[in-house]
């Protein structure tokens, strides 16, 4: 008979939890809290317990298990908006599951660790487990970066006032902000990469209450054109103050375009995990 010790497995399942979800959100470029990505790993885990530890529970078929446990902790994590974008979370966490662990279990006994299961080198397995998680992840990592990414790249010039920035930004097909009235495609900017285009005395209100968007609001020197509301995985709902430019130019290889008087909402936070990207081009700049 096997002695399981109920702490040794939460940790173990915890570690891992946390090294499939962290993996999991750099593959689908999300941003999200530590906080949430240890609430929703802590809650795997404590699931994965209950399964084990309480006999009832363990008439659960396997399939059910696998099909349903993930469920909570990605609600809690990702917050989908809708049932096709948690099918896709879904699909990405099972995968990078399925990748780690499998991996993990495959070092493991390739380096000879053959011991019962009630005596398994439980900080070796978690470490084991670490490094598989590290090469994945940073495995993933380079292909995004040198394969993916560069075919969404768009350089982007944004004249206004006789002002201009160079910026470079990714095509973003999950961008589907549009202005509430007249339905114009808001292209999203860091305020670092655009804030050369507001004058001295509008960059000191804007450090100034860049912290409380209401406060900025009631300032008379800065007047955004637009306020739009969105709502984002990985962040709160919020609002964007979108200002109207004289002129924003698209360049990538071959391909140019000059598109005038476009709506640009501005960010004060990173928008894209890579800093190297400060914009996030709306898909219709594109397609129309």
């Amino acid at each position: 008979m096997y002695v399981i010790y109920i702490d040794i497995l939460f940790l173990i399942n915890m570690v891992m939890d946390i090294i499939i979800f962290y993996t999991a959100t750099m593959v689908l470029n999300k941003t999200i809290s530590i906080s949430r990505l240890v609430s929703g790993s802590l809650l795997a885990s404590l699931l994965a317990c209950l399964l084990i530890g309480v006999p009832w529970l363990q008439s659960i078929p396997y399939p059910v298990y696998v099909l349903f446990v993930p469920v909570v902790p990605i609600l809690i994590i990702y917050r989908p908006m809708h049932i096709k974008e948690f099918f896709k979370v879904y699909v990405v966490c099972t995968g990078v599951a399925m990748l780690i662990g499998g991996a993990t279990f495959s070092a493991w006994y390739m380096l000879g660790y053959t011991t019962a299961i009630n005596s398994i080198n439980v900080m070796g397995l978690i470490g084991i487990g670490a490094l598989i998680g590290s090469i994945v992840y940073f495995s993933f990592d380079k292909i995004r970066k040198r394969l993916v990414l560069p075919a969404f790249e768009y350089d982007i010039t944004i004249r206004h006032a006789n002002k201009k920035v160079y910026i470079k930004s990714i095509l973003d097909t999950g961008n589907c902000l549009y202005t509430s009235l007249d339905h114009k495609p808001v292209i999203v900017v860091t305020y670092e990469a655009i804030k050369e285009l507001f004058t001295d005395e509008q960059e000191i209100v804007i450090n100034q209450y860049k912290n409380d968007i209401l406060q900025l609001l009631c300032q008379d020197v800065f007047k955004p054109s637009y306020i739009i509301p969105f709502n984002s995985v990985g962040c709160k709902a919020g609002i964007l103050l979108g200002i109207e430019v004289d002129q924003v130019s698209l360049h990538k290889n071959s391909f140019e375009k000059n598109v005038e008087k476009c709506v640009v909402g501005v960010a004060f936070n990173n928008i894209f995990r890579d800093q190297a990207y400060t914009a996030l081009l709306h898909p219709d700049f594109i397609l129309n």
